[in-house]
């Protein structure tokens, strides 16, 4: 489970800002929170960012992304003298060039690890990871550039420094050369899913061979059913070609190629009527005929099915949960992760929709917000944070919608333009 995420000098955020999925000390819906097999350690299900546009929400999601991927592939899709991915702070003099900072603290079992490094376009300048299983932090190593400290309870990472290249990460090394530690954490990146505007389509074939089995779309479709969809049976096609395939990201035209044929032999069922309203047959759609939100809602599936029937430990973070989606539905995802009692799986996500800033639905603690100062850096604070008590029977919307936590937009007039 993610206990919080830390990022700095990385696109519009300047100095380190913290995600944190620890419960704080107020007590109301504890529906929401996960009790984990530390001892003292609650985490919470669920986390919403707010803020206004630009104010840097996306760039923190962006920046679980890249670190996810770096972990999963600078070991073996990056060669010598590929670059690394990553956009340091352009606002500042003092920041431009210099190394990006990133630090995930999750639980494995009872265990605490800590991992983290900092690396801008050429190389990783350092990299460490702590563990803590019961209460004390070991060293398991630390990289500073070229140098490794390896600690006693890392020595899977002993043979394979000189092996490490300097634009990829040590611990995704000693993974490939199967590391017990740092499989275990490899392992814990599997459910570890970041969904951006592109990335929903991609994931609409991924889910739809997902559905391909008969229990997987049963409990598929009495989602949709939920959700009222008026879809009564999916048949699906997929692609030979994974559309998360690395050599589509950058051809966009074949990708967008694949995508449309997987639509267009995808099929949805709808009941048929006769004149005098009598139910008669069902009738079949193009998948390429339904609307943009229908087409994500089966997208989420795969993640909604799985959390409601395994035992996972998915993180899921997603920018703009509520882009081509009714705000019900949204709060329908929502609420599945909240009272979620089959998994201990999380959802972090960005939206606009304010309808979700309700005391019944998240606590103070879950509510988060980005907002920019006047000198373009992004900070990240939560409700819980804020200065000035909030009541946990607070209108949540209503005060921010006034201004009252900030991170809203400055519309200046506009009646000059119509002059």
């Amino acid at each position: 489970m993610l206990i919080s995420f830390t990022v700095g000098n990385y696109r519009s955020i300047k100095d380190p800002v913290t995600l944190s999925m620890v419960c704080s000390r107020i007590k109301e819906l504890p529906k929401n929170v996960i009790e984990t097999k530390r001892k003292g350690l609650k985490l919470l299900k669920s986390a919403v960012i707010y803020g206004a546009n630009a104010s840097g929400k996306s760039n923190v999601i962006k920046a679980m992304e890249f670190m996810g991927n770096f972990i999963r592939y600078s070991s073996k899709d990056t060669q010598k003298d590929d670059e690394i991915p990553v956009d340091s702070f352009l606002f500042n003099t003092e920041t431009v060039g210099k190394p990006s900072h990133f630090e995930i603290v999750f639980l494995i079992d009872e265990t605490i690890y800590r991992y983290g490094f900092e690396a801008d376009r050429k190389k990783v300048h350092s990299e460490w990871l702590y563990s803590n299983p019961k209460g004390k932090d070991r060293e398991l190593f630390f990289r500073d550039g070229n140098e490794f400290k390896i600690g006693n309870y890392f020595k899977e990472g002993r043979m394979l420094t000189d092996k490490t290249r300097e634009n990829a990460l040590f611990l995704s090394i000693c993974a490939q050369f199967n590391g017990k530690i740092s499989t275990e954490i490899f392992d814990w990146f599997t459910w570890y899913s970041v969904i951006d505007s592109l990335e929903d389509k991609r994931l609409l074939p991924w889910a739809l061979d997902f559905l391909k089995d008969d229990d997987n779309k049963n409990d598929a479709l009495k989602f949709i059913s939920i959700a009222d969809l008026q879809i009564v049976d999916i048949n699906t096609k997929t692609s030979s070609i994974s559309l998360f395939d690395k050599s589509l990201k950058d051809n966009e035209k074949k990708f967008y190629e694949i995508y449309h044929d997987i639509q267009e032999n995808s099929t949805t069922s709808h009941f048929q009527y006769d004149k005098d309203l009598n139910k008669i047959g069902n009738v079949d759609l193009r998948l390429l005929d339904e609307s943009e939100g229908t087409k994500k809602f089966i997208a989420l599936l795969y993640y909604l099915v799985y959390i409601t029937t395994y035992e996972i430990n998915l993180k899921l973070m997603v920018d703009e949960l509520d882009a081509r989606l009714h705000p019900l539905i949204v709060n329908l995802i929502v609420r599945l992760f909240n009272d979620n009692k089959k998994s201990n799986a999380q959802l972090i996500f960005t939206t606009h929709d304010t309808n979700l800033l309700d005391n019944r639905l998240f606590r103070r603690d879950q509510i988060w917000f980005t907002e920019k100062d006047k000198y373009g850096a992004t900070d990240l604070f939560s409700l819980v944070e804020f200065k000035g008590e909030v009541r946990n029977d607070a209108s949540f919307e209503k005060d921010y919608i006034v201004g009252r936590y900030g991170a809203l937009p400055f519309i200046g007039d506009f009646s000059s333009l119509l002059e």
